[in-house]
């Protein structure tokens, strides 16, 4: 547990920075390209993607030098100051930020059944092929050694996203229209404008959600130590399963609210809505329900010192309820242009989780982080239900 907690803090580490040098341009491109898709405006979603990915890459490249510096930094008190786990550390941040953005083209082109294969079962099937391997291979689990297998696991699932750019709807067409030298246009300094304060918006949204999902594993190892963040971060982890299926319907739900919206479908709105929501809502409760009367032996798996995870794992599952209730309204906000608002709902989220984490973690451990985790997706949910049906109002009354 000692040494995944570490392991924990490495990877949170680099993910956090890896979303956070994508900086909101992957909500940009959902949003952005879902418009203009079926349209084949091809020079503007052109110039859209060359800035999304020329930005994207090099800010991650700058975010991985600023945290390969501060790991060697902090790497005596890490007790793991090895070269090649700071390189792997270094690599995991541009090869996560490029599935992101791989993803979010996918997205906002409406291949829903890409977008979730590359951001979930593609990725967690090569992790647990590169881990099999090693036992297979018999060789001692390290830290560099995972590390290593996340980045292989990046890099091949950024080829087949784009691979599925390449071939799918109108990807041969885009790429037929960037090789004519003609049509290579710069994008205009108001389209710049107007994605980078767009991307600003999703930014301050998805920052609070980087930190309520990495920060907070860092947190426990410094208010408890790495062991207690193991337990924790385990426990996360494996409730992500409960989540896959909700995401899975936000990738399918995003397209058809910009669309339906874009072009004024009310009716087709509030059933696209109510179909996400029965969606959403009962396949979330059908894995959550699985997730939470199976946490003794799914933590099993994990080895004899993990039981203690068992319990947050219950907890966490039940959390993932509570966000699942109201996720189409969540993502109606976020298609809808109310990115301010989403971003005050995850920072108040995560203000609540902070907050109970450094009241509850010292007192009842890894219980009381699981706890901080509910309360916080509570909070969330709570205001997610008021705001987004406000937005639903104005958007039928418009």
């Amino acid at each position: 547990p000692k040494d995944f907690g570490i392991y924990m803090v490495f990877l949170s580490s680099a993910y956090l920075v890896g979303g956070i040098a994508v900086f909101g341009t992957d909500g940009v491109m959902v949003r952005e390209i879902a418009k203009d898709w079926k349209n084949k405006n091809n020079s503007y979603l052109m110039a859209l993607g060359r800035w999304g990915m020329s930005r994207v890459f090099i800010m991650s490249i700058i975010g991985a030098l600023l945290l390969t510096i501060w790991l060697i930094i902090d790497g005596i008190n890490l007790g793991t100051p090895r070269l090649e786990i700071y390189i792997a550390v270094f690599l995991l941040v541009p090869s996560s930020a490029s599935v992101i953005i791989i993803a979010s083209f996918l997205n906002g082109m409406g291949n829903d059944l890409a977008t979730q294969a590359i951001n979930s079962p593609i990725r967690s099937g090569l992790l647990l092929i590169g881990v099999a391997a090693l036992f297979l291979l018999n060789i001692q689990h390290q830290i560099s050694h995972i590390l290593t297998i996340q980045i292989g696991t990046f890099i091949l699932t950024s080829m087949a996203g784009w691979y599925w750019i390449r071939t799918k709807n109108n990807g041969p067409a885009l790429l037929e229209y960037f090789k004519n030298d003609a049509n290579k246009t710069i994008s205009t300094n108001e389209n710049i404008k107007k994605w980078r304060v767009s991307s600003w918006h999703f930014f301050i949204g998805t920052a609070g959600t980087l930190v309520l999902n990495k920060a907070d594993i860092i947190l426990v190892s410094v208010l408890s130590e790495a062991t207690t963040a193991g337990f924790y971060g385990a426990a996360v982890r494996v409730g992500q399963i409960a989540s896959i299926v909700g995401y899975a319907g936000l990738f399918w739900l995003q397209p058809k609210i910009v669309n339906n919206i874009h072009n004024k479908k009310k009716k087709a709105l509030l059933l696209s809505l109510k179909q996400g929501s029965i969606l959403i809502g009962c396949s979330t409760l059908f894995f959550c329900t699985i997730v939470y009367f199976s946490a003794d032996y799914i933590v099993s798996f994990l080895g004899p010192g993990f039981q203690i995870s068992a319990t947050p794992l219950r907890w966490i599952s039940f959390g993932y309820v509570i966000w699942a209730m109201t996720l189409p309204l969540y993502a109606l906000l976020l298609m809808s242009g109310a990115e301010a608002t989403v971003a005050s709902i995850l920072w108040t989220q995560v203000i609540v989780n902070i907050g109970l984490i450094f009241i509850l973690v010292p007192v009842y451990g890894v219980n009381g982080a699981s706890w901080a985790w509910v309360g916080g997706m509570t909070s969330t949910s709570i205001l997610t239900a008021w705001y987004g049906y406000q937005q639903l109002k104005r958007i039928l009354n418009d």
